[in-house]
């Protein structure tokens, strides 16, 4: 075990330092990567392109600078340039233009004569242009705090139209919504009222979905049956509805004809189109769905809980029905023994 002492702290700091001298001389060792560059072809007609465009600049031959090197670190990089190469290439390219048509850039002095001019003293304010306070001495400010600069920009922008009060805004932005709820606005398809549709370009056609559905069910072609030549109704999928309709499906003699029989839900009679459907107990996909939707219930005669088809059910099955049945019969057909009067002593 490595005992902690002084000496051995002094070793590993000075290992620590020899390492990481090792690996930063490693690292200033390496070869550095090669910056991507245009060849001289492409690069004398960017320059002659930018050249042309830095010409028109009003009033000096900066006006355009960022502009062209922002444009083409943009056109490069969007051709798989790295960001760090593009700039560097425009900006040398933009450079070469600036040189080429003979552009010098100012100098601070030329620019700011009135702060850099030898022998002048600008007036300095005392007061604030805002709430005219006093302002500290020797101070370069224009205002004594941030809420009075914020106050006279905002009255500035307000004057000269670059900004707005609350009550202009809420009743711009009102129009705004106004005016995309009429852009959005079209007639349904089935009962041609007019309604707004949820997203502006979306392809909705109806108002709602029950539209849909009857537009879906009168438009759609309905079968034609291959006895009586007669169209029925039928709505399902076109590809499995029956050859036939139901009064020749019944008019066989060897097959069995169809039972009609009543909805539990919408209490209305109907008939399964198909053989294969004998078994249907409700007459469309909305009275389904709303038996779906009913609570469950206690079975009187087992007591287990069962999900109805229908309000008033009150057995989970035909078997608990017919016990409950037979039991009522034989509670209601017992011989009861009548009461006896006592004798008289």
């Amino acid at each position: 075990m490595l005992a902690i002492t002084e000496r051995t702290i002094l070793l590993i700091r000075s290992g620590q330092r020899r390492h990481d001298t090792n690996r930063f001389n490693e690292r200033m060792d390496r070869p550095k990567p090669r910056t991507r560059q245009i060849n001289q072809d492409r690069r004398q007609r960017l320059i002659e392109g930018t050249a042309k465009l830095l010409r028109t600049g009003q009033p000096t031959f900066f006006a355009f600078e960022g502009a062209c090197r922002t444009g083409l670190r943009s056109s490069l990089c969007l051709h798989g340039w790295p960001w760090h190469d593009a700039d560097a290439a425009a900006a040398d390219v933009v450079a070469a233009a600036l040189a080429q048509i003979g552009a010098v850039r100012p100098t601070y002095q030329q620019a700011q004569p009135e702060w850099t001019e030898e022998g002048f003293s600008p007036i300095r304010r005392t007061r604030c242009r805002c709430c005219d306070g006093k302002l500290p001495e020797d101070s370069d400010a224009s205002f004594c705090s941030k809420i009075c600069a914020s106050i006279h920009y905002a009255q500035t922008a307000q004057k000269f139209g670059e900004k707005q009060d609350r009550a202009t805004y809420l009743a711009r932005r009102q129009a705004e919504t106004v005016e995309r709820r009429r852009q959005r606005e079209v007639n349904c398809e089935h009962c041609r009222e007019p309604f707004v549709i949820a997203k502006a370009g979306a392809p909705q056609r109806f108002c709602s979905k029950t539209c849909a559905y009857e537009h879906r069910k009168v438009s759609r072609p309905q079968p034609q049956c291959a006895s009586c030549k007669s169209t029925f109704e039928f709505n399902g999928q076109p590809s499995r509805a029956p050859k036939m309709c139901p009064d020749c499906q019944s008019a066989k003699p060897w097959v069995k004809p169809i039972r009609d029989r009543i909805c539990p839900i919408c209490e209305r009679g109907f008939r399964p189109l198909k053989r294969s459907m004998e078994g249907q107990v409700f007459c469309s996909m909305k009275c389904k769905g709303k038996a779906s939707r009913l609570p469950a219930k206690s079975c009187e005669n087992c007591t287990s809980y069962f999900q109805p088809t229908r309000s008033e059910a009150r057995f989970c099955g035909n078997r608990c029905a017919q016990l409950a049945r037979s039991r009522a019969i034989r509670e209601a057909s017992a011989f009861r023994c009548e009461e006896v009067q006592p004798a008289p002593r």
